[in-house]
């Protein structure tokens, strides 16, 4: 997954990459936060994307910090929405 979210293709928007990474993100949160706090990377830097991708990474951020149970998670959206 980690090779995968570096490639280009990831932010090809023919696809539900962004959706698909917020839910496996939420699912690994359960066992293993830390993991899961360092697969939100790919959306840290929204703002260096054009409109449409980076209002989709802003509303895949907004639904992991509403659903978020671990604090390492919670810190890593919270710093991606705020910077």
């Amino acid at each position: 997954v980690g090779s995968y979210m570096a490639n280009p293709l990831f932010h090809d928007r023919s696809y539900d990459n962004y959706e698909w990474l917020t839910d496996m993100i939420l699912d690994m949160d359960e066992f293993n936060p830390q993991l899961a706090a360092r697969f939100v990377q790919p959306f840290m830097h929204h703002r260096l994307y054009d409109e449409g991708r980076s209002a989709e990474m802003v509303i895949c951020l907004e639904k992991l910090q509403s659903k978020a149970k671990s604090k390492d998670l919670k810190e890593v959206v919270t710093s991606a929405l705020t910077n």
